[in-house]
Order: C-alpha cells, then structure tokens, then sequence
C-alpha cells in the first residue's frame, strides 16, 4: 500500500527500530518516556497484529479496535 501524500510503500523492520529508539520527547522525564514507549510498542503491535488479519484471515479493517486492544496490552 502506497500512500502518495508521504510516499511509502512499506516499513521495514530496520526503520520501525530506528523510528522506536528516536521515539524521546525531550519535555518528559526518564520514566514517562519510557511510559510513551510503551504505548508505542502497544500500538504498532497492535497494528501488526490487525494487519496480519487483514491479509491471512480477510478480516476487515477497525480503527476502533486497533486502539481499544493497544489501549488494554498498555
């Protein structure tokens, strides 16, 4: 999937750790930065997980449930 606005067509594995380890907000402390990692991890898991779905099981595309279930594993 392509989308024209920011041209990517696909994330590799390589940049989604890079992306992590630069994911600081330098307004936050040690411990609510490693909070805001956390739901990181919880959301682009979460999306992994759906997109697999998606492709393996056709299930369809929720949003909503995408972020009700990162909101849980956070």
């Amino acid at each position: 999937m392509c989308d024209s606005w920011i041209r990517v067509s696909s994330v590799h594995h390589n940049q989604a750790r890079i992306h992590f380890q630069h994911f600081h907000m330098s307004s936050l402390n040690t411990r609510q930065n490693t909070m805001w990692k956390g739901m990181w991890l919880a959301i682009v898991g979460e999306i992994w997980r759906h997109r697999n779905e998606v492709i393996f099981k056709q299930k369809k595309v929720d949003t909503e449930e995408i972020f009700s279930l990162a909101q849980v594993n956070a």
